[in-house]
């Protein structure tokens, strides 16, 4: 009775995976479910694309951090706190730090890992994307700036 329990709880696994690499991962949507900060899915296609709504804090995020690192060391904390002052945002440091080191906001270009296969993602045209210099500048100063303890 287990042996066949298990058999049979492999051919489902074989479907729904079989499901989530055709209408997904084949067409360029990546994984369901998964956004990042700044898009959303399109109902109709449901590829990613720019959240109206929130697309615009990403280049403050970027040019804001370069400032508040000359002034203040870079708080994360700060910039949290602006963001939400100035465009009602509540982000989390974890969630900043993510989208600060993410170069998905630079090329729009990502990638949809199942198993050992490596799926291209739908390249995401910002209509404002921020610069590589300004992602190198804001990666340097990651790395270098003085962390809590």
């Amino acid at each position: 009775m287990a042996l066949v329990a298990a058999v049979e709880q492999r051919r489902l696994q074989q479907r729904a995976q079989s499901v989530l690499t055709v209408k997904w991962l084949e067409q360029g949507r990546g994984w369901p479910g998964r956004c990042r900060f700044g898009t959303v899915r399109d109902p109709l296609t449901r590829h990613v694309v720019e959240d109206p709504q929130t697309a615009h804090v990403v280049p403050f995020l970027f040019s804001r951090f370069l400032v508040l690192n000359k002034d203040k060391g870079g708080s994360i904390r700060a910039l949290a706190e602006e963001v939400a002052r100035d465009f009602d945002i509540v982000l989390s440091r974890h969630v900043i730090g993510k989208v600060l080191r993410d170069e998905f906001y630079v090329t729009g270009e990502r990638t949809a890992i199942f198993g050992a296969q490596s799926y291209p993602v739908r390249r995401l045209n910002w209509t404002t994307p921020v610069s590589p210099d300004t992602f190198r500048l804001v990666q340097s100063a990651l790395v270098t700036r003085p962390r809590r303890t």
